[in-house]
């Protein structure tokens, strides 16, 4: 049987925190330009509280179905799969008609529910004894990227739409 390379720690981490600053940000930042969509797309108030909550019902749907696919699959294929989604969701979701906007934000919000769920469990496998330190920086990486993603989205619509 072939001998399984393993990645330097280092790189484990720093490929963990990459994904982490993209599991909130494509969220977090619809609220500071929702009104820009809402004339964008000529849709009212319910249907942009549905943009809002289309990926908490997402993960709702999606997320217990993470482990049985790293059970499955394996832990990094799936990770790796949830990227991919993600790609996708974003790629969908910017196409242009409001369909695509509704459905590459449920396809973005699967790809996050999937990874949102499994990055923990990497960390605790990959590294038992640093579990505290790394989830909490783990936690604060997707904080700072959510708030970095929430600032830079209204002065980059102003610009490009003014």
């Amino acid at each position: 049987m072939p001998q399984r390379h393993r990645l330097h720690p280092a790189w484990i981490i720093l490929g963990v925190l990459l994904f982490a600053t993209n599991l909130r940000g494509p969220f977090t930042a619809v609220g500071p330009v929702l009104e820009v969509i809402q004339q964008a797309f000529h849709i009212g108030a319910g249907q942009a509280g549905l943009l809002i909550t289309l990926p908490l019902l997402t993960f709702c749907l999606v997320s217990p179905f993470a482990a049985l696919l790293a059970k499955e699959y394996g832990l990094e294929r799936v990770l790796f799969l949830a990227l991919i989604v993600m790609m996708v969701g974003i790629g969908v979701r910017s196409i242009g008609p409001l369909w695509s906007l509704y459905f590459g934000t449920a396809v973005l919000g699967a790809g996050i529910a999937i990874g949102n769920t499994l990055v923990p469990s990497l960390l605790k496998r990959d590294f038992p004894n640093q579990i505290a330190r790394l989830t909490a920086v783990y936690a604060i990486t997707m904080g700072i990227g959510s708030a970095v993603a929430s600032a830079v989205v209204a002065p980059l619509v102003i610009r490009v739409f003014a």
